[in-house]
């Protein structure tokens, strides 16, 4: 099997792919646009146990964090918000691993009227993807 460690991390935006805007270090950065409705976060995924490993969820990437900035205060959600459940694995204290397609809250989205930018703060991946 071939593989790679890159996630190809993006969103979905209403349909629409988007890719990141800024990458430094674990931080995505990605403008969207108003009125988005229906934002997911995509990738590729595994199953570890599939590969060798032991783990039997299907594994996207990591996440520690989720900011989402516009007009007014910004929404900041770490992996223990009761939301993220949707192609969210359990909280495991410091991160989340998404399934390779997760749904951003709507009602995080919401909050803002014009565009957002939405920071997705990954941990360290020691995944291989198969390509």
């Amino acid at each position: 099997m071939t593989g790679t460690r890159d996630p190809d991390l993006h969103l979905i935006v209403d349909g629409t792919p988007r890719r990141a805007e800024s990458v430094h270090g674990g931080v995505y950065s990605f403008s969207v646009p108003s009125g988005a409705r229906r934002v997911i976060i995509a990738s590729r995924s595994v199953v570890p146990v599939d590969v060798g490993g032991a783990d039997v969820r299907r594994l996207g990437v990591p996440v520690h964090r989720l900011v989402i900035r516009g007009d007014g205060s910004p929404a900041e959600i770490g992996p223990d918000h009761a939301s993220l459940n949707d192609g969210f694995n359990d909280d495991e204290g410091t991160h989340r691993w998404t399934d390779g397609w997760a749904a951003v809250p709507p009602e995080l989205l919401t909050r803002f009227s014009g565009e957002v930018t939405i920071e997705l703060h990954i941990g360290t991946i020691n995944l291989e993807y198969p390509t």
